[in-house]
């Protein structure tokens, strides 16, 4: 059985502990191939969204309630497609990035384009 060893004989423990390294391999394979993780040294290690997650929830929570216009309170002509924009390729980005570094770049982008959006709020 997997995650237990057999007990009658070294070489049923031998293949026991086989087929647990196999499972580790395809499960580590699955992840490599779906974008979950990245090789780093030997090992594979898991890609981590939650900054971008974060950058993407509270970009799309200012653009939920964004209204461009002239008046104060309001934002800029085009400010608000453009940090729509910049929240599709992050969300394009988070989808398809085979890297930390590629997320760790998405995430700064999509910081960067929020404060401008911010300051392109019209004062009163």
């Amino acid at each position: 059985m997997l995650g237990e060893a057999a007990k009658t004989s070294d070489d049923e423990e031998i293949i026991a502990v086989g087929w647990d390294q196999l499972f580790n391999d395809i499960i580590d394979e699955k992840n490599r191939l779906e974008g979950k993780s990245q090789l780093l040294g030997n090992v594979w290690v898991p890609l981590d969204k939650i900054a971008l997650d974060s950058a993407i929830t509270n970009a799309q929570r200012l653009l939920d309630t964004a209204v461009e216009g002239t008046d104060p309170g309001e934002y800029a002509s085009n400010s608000i497609a453009t940090l729509q924009a910049a929240v599709d390729e992050a969300n394009t980005v988070r989808s398809s990035a085979t890297t930390q570094e590629q997320l760790n770049l998405a995430t700064d982008k999509l910081s960067t384009a929020t404060v401008v959006f911010r300051n392109s709020i019209i004062g009163g």
